[in-house]
């Protein structure tokens, strides 16, 4: 009997062309011996590359049928047509632009006719309404998005600073707040998706309903998707029977946003919760970490020790920006009692940045535990210092 690994193995071109041979040797037809580039070795090797594509092909498609196995546009397939879910899409970053007229000009910019620039990483903007700068004034509220759909399109406040069209002397733009896009689903997320819909289907309120109207929630008031841009991580309580079921929210800066908060709980409301179970749902309390932290490293030719530590400080935001509410719970005997925040995370994250600049990570310290209980989120405070090692001297 064929093991199961085997139908969702595929085959490479060289295994596909080493069996070619083997059976053709077997019946007596020295393939081994044929010469490479003659015409009967070529036609072998072509037919190994289209067995071999074949092989991938019928892998993917016997994996497709299992969550868990399946990948990719073969997943998109299967969670569509048997679980009933649609991988959400990449959404674009979009919030409040303001500007500032310091000149006498009077500017009406149409819906959509506008566009504003990041000088920093290069995204594009537009307002999604119509407005006026008039002379001499402060305009604030213009509503926007940008162009592109992702997570590279999010912006830290006062980074769209560049009026690209239509020309408006004497006028300056910038984002008050930050903005955050997200990327489509990945496959992970999208099986815990899928996987919690059934969940869904239950009268007895398990926990992956919950879960599924999280994942699945609309903001009350601007009906775009919360997850993953206002809310990317929840906790349920544990136990229900008590009859409450407290839902707590946080999003990637921390807190979650009124509106969120009640798009989820009208979800929740709709698909989750069963007769005679009160449920509350909130936001997260949160504590800010803000520790300094010092990195020791060495960094190859042309990379400086300023980028090193924008580096570092990046990969500690994306940690701290997906901490589990009420962080986790140690696994060892030393800290059998201890649940929270462990310094370890940021320390790793710093050395992963090094990494991927082709630097050497050596130690950090100044990154402390930090104990969480189970409605706490930590928010980013943490301030990255960063040494460079050279031929063992120290320098900064």
């Amino acid at each position: 009997m064929i093991a199961f690994a085997n139908l969702v193995s595929a085959s490479n071109q060289t295994q596909v062309r080493a069996t070619l041979v083997s059976l053709l040797v077997g019946m007596g037809i020295p393939a081994d011996q044929w010469r490479v580039g003659g015409p009967l070795s070529s036609i072998l090797t072509a037919c190994s590359y289209i067995l071999a594509t074949a092989s991938l092909l019928i892998a993917q498609a016997i994996g497709s049928g299992f969550l868990g196995i399946a990948k990719g546009p073969w997943l998109d397939l299967l969670g569509q047509y048997v679980f009933g879910v649609t991988r959400p899409p990449a959404v674009a970053a979009a919030g409040q632009l303001t500007f500032v007229n310091a000149g006498g000009g009077v500017y009406p910019v149409a819906a959509f006719a506008g566009s504003f620039r990041d000088s920093t990483t290069g995204q594009y903007y537009t307002n999604t309404a119509p407005f006026t700068v008039n002379p001499t004034s402060t305009l604030s509220g213009v509503n926007f998005q940008a162009l592109q759909a992702g997570s590279a399109s999010s912006a830290t406040p006062g980074a769209i600073d560049t009026i690209v069209s239509p020309p408006m002397a004497g006028v300056t733009v910038s984002n008050p707040l930050a903005v955050a896009g997200a990327d489509a689903l990945d496959d992970a997320t999208y099986t815990i998706l899928c996987q919690s819909k059934l969940g869904a289907l239950s009268v007895r309120g398990v926990r992956t309903a919950y879960a599924y109207a999280i994942l699945t929630a609309l903001d009350s008031v601007t009906q775009a998707p919360v997850y993953p841009v206002e809310v990317n991580r929840y906790l349920v309580s544990a136990s229900s029977h008590t009859g409450t079921v407290s839902v707590i929210l946080a999003s990637p800066s921390g807190p979650a946003s009124g509106t969120a908060i009640a798009g989820v709980a009208a979800n929740i409301e709709a698909i989750a919760r069963p007769d005679t179970v009160t449920v509350t749902t909130t936001s997260a309390t949160t504590v800010t970490y803000a520790p300094t932290v010092t990195v020791w490293c060495a960094l190859p030719p042309g990379v400086t020790a300023a980028q090193a530590q924008a580096a570092c400080a990046a990969s500690v935001a994306t940690v701290l920006a997906n901490y589990r509410i009420g962080g986790v719970l140690a696994s060892d005997d030393t800290q059998s009692n201890f649940q929270g925040l462990f310094g370890g995370s940021v320390a790793g994250a710093c050395a992963q940045a090094i990494a991927a600049l082709g630097g050497t990570y050596y130690s950090s310290q100044g990154a402390p535990d930090l104990a969480l209980t189970p409605g706490l989120v930590a928010t980013n405070g943490v301030s990255v210092l960063v040494r460079v090692l050279s031929t063992g001297v120290m320098a900064s």
